[in-house]
């Protein structure tokens, strides 16, 4: 949907715009396109009145409209949203920015109003609103949902030692359920475009002004996402360039979950029947190899398939350095490929069109209880015992694929075995869940 033209003015509604990263946006947006509509929204009419005055005084070419909106109440919700049917008919674009930060008093009194509060703002009121203006949104030629997020919202930036404490734990984990309500949503609503935005440590009212980011410039990466043509997904705007924010899910999860039951493994393994760490990796990894100078993609353009690739050539090069640490004293690590297996839900997000690329793959495609079978082989079989840092296939031992061999065969690619690539991602792991000091 975003990369479809633009032939009609914006419609676009900005919540909590009479103040901070909100109006920024307002002001951003306002001067981008004379032709657009901007709905400024606050808590009361005099405050929204305000916010338009100023704008026009910054400089506002855009036609500009505001209402009241009350985010934890239903009935302005829905007040708004029959103003803007009456009046535009459409929404093209929802910027959801209102929210709030509070800390519980130290006697804790008020703990549970503080987390209720911001969870009913940040999150709740988000949802309803959002999913009461999605009629309207669908009678866009181009709907596009913008949720405010925060860097705090980032899981391999709160493990990495990135930031420091937060002042309001309740309010990052809201931004945290923001980021996954944000990817719910986009699943259950394909055809609106849904977008995270991060616009850094602004210096606002909001943080006792002591960001160190001008609001302007955080305001921008939300600016950008309404006129520009983005793939869903978290981003933030830093240096004057929009990026992705950082997600290496697949790979920093199993290295700190392997982190987690390490004492487990390493209790019971010994030498005779060693501890094991089976990594399902894919013939997909032939198509790709570790972009490390790009690891979300964002720089080539992000491109499923791509992804794909990469995360089962990395689930290689994270067992591969498992073998070489433990294998000695009685882990061992395997990576496996189950085979081409049409019967699961893997490629249920998937458009027709990828999927018919996978067409050529079908003689080669497996039951899922085959697929399973290599898996089974990897945890029981004496091969595992014997030698670790192997690719299996076919319940059994895998080589280096032959020129010929078609692309869903059992062989792996050369770059599945660089000892220098994979100790180069074992650290950038290590160090996204916070573990870079770790010797292992």
């Amino acid at each position: 949907m975003a990369g479809l033209p633009r032939t009609k003015p914006l419609i676009i509604l900005i919540t909590g715009a009479n103040r901070g990263i909100g109006f920024c946006i307002a002001q951003a947006l306002t001067q981008k396109n004379a032709k657009d509509t901007v709905i400024v929204t606050a808590r009361v009419q005099d405050s929204a009145s305000q916010a338009i005055q100023k704008l026009k005084e910054a400089g506002a070419q855009s036609h500009l409209d505001s209402t009241a909106l009350d985010i934890t109440s239903d009935q302005s919700i829905q007040a708004l949203v029959s103003m803007i049917h009456e009046r535009y008919g459409r929404l093209d674009v929802l910027i959801n920015n209102a929210g709030i930060a509070m800390v519980p008093n130290p006697d804790l009194s008020d703990f549970r109003q503080v987390n209720n509060s911001i969870l009913d703002t940040n999150i709740t009121s988000v949802g309803f609103a959002t999913t009461l203006l999605l009629p309207l949104l669908l009678k866009s030629q181009n709907p596009k949902v913008i949720n405010i997020s925060s860097g705090r919202a980032s899981i391999t930036r709160l493990t990495s030692g990135d930031l420091p404490a937060t002042v309001s734990v309740p309010y990052s984990v809201s931004k945290v359920a923001l980021n996954v309500m944000t990817l719910e949503m986009a699943k259950a609503e394909p055809k609106v475009t849904f977008y995270l935005a991060n616009p850094g440590h602004c210096k606002t009212a909001f943080n006792g002004y002591k960001g160190k980011k001008d609001p302007l410039l955080g305001a921008e990466v939300a600016a950008n996402l309404v006129h520009g043509d983005y793939k869903s997904g978290f981003w933030h705007n830093d240096g004057g360039e929009m990026e992705m924010m950082p997600c290496w899910a697949s790979t920093t999860s199993d290295i700190f979950l392997f982190q987690l039951l390490k004492p487990i493994l390493r209790a019971t393994e010994s030498s005779d029947s060693p501890s094991r760490v089976v990594s399902v990796s894919s013939a997909g990894h032939k198509a790709a190899g570790i972009f490390f100078d790009d690891l979300d993609l964002s720089k080539q353009g992000y491109n499923p398939m791509l992804a794909y690739a990469q995360s089962k050539t990395a689930k290689i090069y994270l067992a591969n350095p498992f073998d070489r640490r433990y294998g000695q004293s009685g882990l061992r690590a395997v990576s496996v490929h189950p085979g081409t297996i049409f019967t699961t839900q893997i490629g249920r997000p998937m458009s027709a069109e990828e999927l018919e690329q996978l067409a050529p793959m079908a003689p080669f495609a497996r039951s899922a209880e085959q697929g399973a079978a290599t898996t089974i082989f990897a945890a029981l079989s004496s091969h595992s015992v014997k030698e670790g840092g192997i690719y299996l296939a076919d319940a059994g031992v895998s080589a280096a694929a032959a020129e010929d061999e078609p692309f869903a065969g059992p062989g792996y690619a050369p770059h599945a075995y660089d000892e220098e690539s994979e100790e180069k991602l074992w650290k950038l792991s290590l160090a996204a869940v916070g573990l870079e000091g770790n010797r292992d």
